[in-house]
């Protein structure tokens, strides 16, 4: 497990430090500092609705946030994955009955099947059906720390022919580094780094099952 942990940070980082040398903080993309809390408004405020932290500035060892939404869907789904020296953990955040903003300045709420109540948020912790050790050995092997946004990749043409669909935010933080990777439907792209993207939210339903999708399974209270 520790050497697993070891690689894990290793590869995140994409940096070595030696012990005279203080290692600089990497940003990906690279913006100015100035230009970070607008660009990273949508994840500064979903970290504020679920009363987390921000990680844009670094984590003390390793945390991935996973946001997958539908263009139709008002709520946030956030998959949370986090190394300390307790050893990893994962949690699922949504918003369920929580009210949401349009840009016309509209309030919507989405429909409470299960009579939660209004402005509800909801956390579910998991562990991947494989196991800890397994999982963060298979993550590594997806390279995700080595991939550009998908709008950065070279000759990168968007897919048309479609008026909605689903995507992807990955923010990867380190001690180091940070890096946030947006994609748009992935899976119709004939990009390798979006088939690793596609591969990537493939392995995490398998391994989180019915936590996936939660709380969309939770069982009705009538």
């Amino acid at each position: 497990m520790r050497n697993s942990i070891l690689l894990f940070i290793i590869f995140l980082t994409a940096c070595r430090q030696t012990q005279t040398t203080k290692m600089a903080f990497h940003f990906y993309p690279g913006i100015a500092d100035s230009l970070r809390e607008k660009y990273l408004h949508r994840e500064i405020r979903q970290a504020q609705l679920f009363n987390l932290p921000v990680i844009f500035k670094g984590v003390d060892s390793f945390e991935m946030r996973v946001r997958y939404w539908d263009v139709f869907d008002m709520g946030i789904n956030l998959c949370v994955l986090k190394l300390d020296s307790m050893g990893w953990k994962g949690y699922h955040y949504d918003s369920y009955t929580l009210f949401h903003q349009k840009e016309d300045g509209i309030h919507v709420t989405r429909t409470d099947t299960y009579n939660i109540g209004d402005s509800v948020f909801l956390v579910n912790e998991f562990t991947p059906l494989c196991g800890w050790q397994k999982f963060a050995d298979s993550l590594i092997s997806f390279k995700l720390e080595s991939l550009p946004t998908q709008d950065s990749i070279k000759n990168f043409k968007s897919v048309r022919g479609f008026t909605d669909g689903d995507g992807y935010n990955i923010e990867i933080s380190t001690r180091h580094s940070y890096k946030m990777l947006s994609y748009f439907m992935p899976e119709y792209s004939p990009y390798s780094e979006c088939k690793t993207v596609t591969a990537f939210i493939a392995f995490l339903k398998r391994q989180l099952g019915e936590k996936y999708d939660w709380p969309k399974n939770l069982p009705s209270t009538k």
